[in-house]
């Protein structure tokens, strides 16, 4: 999952760089937001609830 995020943050840098389309730059930032909310929830689903 770590190394989704990282694909996804070289990605979105290289498209910044490369295209200057705003909208296209959200797409990226939507799909980087969604696969970290993911890595969020795996990350709280391994650790111990606090009572």
């Amino acid at each position: 999952m770590i190394s989704l995020v990282v694909m996804s943050l070289r990605g979105f840098c290289f498209n910044k760089i490369t295209n200057e389309d705003g909208r296209t730059t959200m797409v990226y930032w939507g799909a980087m937001l969604d696969e970290l909310n993911m890595y969020r929830e795996w990350l709280e689903a391994r650790s111990p609830r606090p009572v």
